[in-house]
């Protein structure tokens, strides 16, 4: 990467697909025209076929009231830009894709190769009325065969599939994000005139709670709005360990872009720019690693495109 040597594949059947997110090193590719998703395998060309996003059916009556009211005025599904992550629960055969929709949706969805449609999970201890309805969550991540996700406040919940598809709360984080003086003060920091806080835990799933971490060792954390990465500098020599880094949009309003947890020192935003489709993409080109990355986090937002693999989508039809 920091020499910006690529290898380019053509695929032409999949010229009709956008690349949204990637899973477990497989690609989640929408057909723009029959909204089916599939799994590419970029190492073998392996296609795994998944139902059109067009039918997402609930096992119980919902209460997202938000999302069953733009199911029924959208009876064609979402959109496949919609879509913001995904995991694989391998505790069904064949493996499970679980789907996270993004800002108003909310919500997560799931199928099998085969499936006649995709199943609604019930949001369950995470759903917050005051949301309308709308679940406050922050990632999905695929670990030991399971699916977890985040809440803003920390909370870890596991997205338990049958016999019926919820979310279970494994660590309850609530209480102590309301708690009056939760924060540590020590773990303040300033920069820019912008005050700021960032906390690393470790998940201990069996003891249910989080256990705090003061370094990343030989690891970077990668942060962005969409997406959260954890990349060995072992493997990629040119990342700076034991950092943090910041998406793109985070950069431009916390005003640094890596921040050391160990010397509680940060430093100042990268530079971006705007290429020739209105894309935000890092000044320097061509890019190392990192920099390619702290973009890719931030890939679903206003300046990013509609997806990775079209400079612009236009009808078809």
């Amino acid at each position: 990467m920091a020499t910006a040597a690529s290898l380019s594949v053509n695929l032409p059947a999949l010229t009709t697909h956008c690349h949204l997110c990637a899973v477990d090193g497989l690609l989640v590719l929408f057909h723009r025209i029959t909204k089916a998703i599939c799994l590419l395998d970029p190492l073998s060309n392996a296609v795994t076929e998944f139902p059109a996003i067009s039918s997402i059916v609930a096992t119980v009556p919902t209460r997202e009231h938000h999302f069953a009211m733009f199911l029924r005025n959208n009876p064609s599904g979402v959109d496949g830009h919609s879509i913001n992550g995904a995991g694989l629960d391998e505790s069904t055969s064949p493996p499970t894709l679980v789907l996270c929709l993004r800002d108003n949706l909310s919500n997560f969805i799931f199928a099998k190769p085969g499936d006649a449609h995709w199943t609604l999970v019930n949001q369950g201890q995470a759903y917050h009325h005051s949301m309308m309805g709308r679940v406050l969550i922050h990632s999905l991540l695929s670990q030991g065969g399971r699916c977890y996700v985040a809440s803003p406040e920390g909370s870890i919940f596991l997205v338990e599939l049958g016999p019926l598809p919820q979310l279970v709360e494994i660590v309850n984080q609530r209480q102590r994000a309301t708690r009056e003086g939760a924060n540590n003060q020590t773990e303040l920091f300033t920069v820019g005139g912008v005050t700021g806080r960032i906390e690393v835990s470790e998940v201990d799933i069996a003891g249910r709670t989080l256990i705090p971490v003061r370094s990343l060792g030989r690891y970077a954390a990668f942060i962005g709005m969409t997406h959260c990465m954890l990349v060995s500098t072992r493997t990629f020599p040119s990342v700076v360990a034991d950092a943090m880094y910041l998406g793109y949009h985070y950069q431009l309003s916390r005003k640094f872009s890596i921040y050391h947890p160990k010397s509680r020192k940060a430093e100042p935003p990268h530079e971006f720019g705007l290429e020739e489709n209105h894309k935000v993409v890092p000044h320097a080109r061509p890019c190392n690693l990192d920099q390619y990355l702290v973009c890719y986090v931030d890939r679903k937002h206003r300046l990013s495109g509609p997806c990775i693999n079209h400079v612009a989508h236009y009808s078809i039809g």
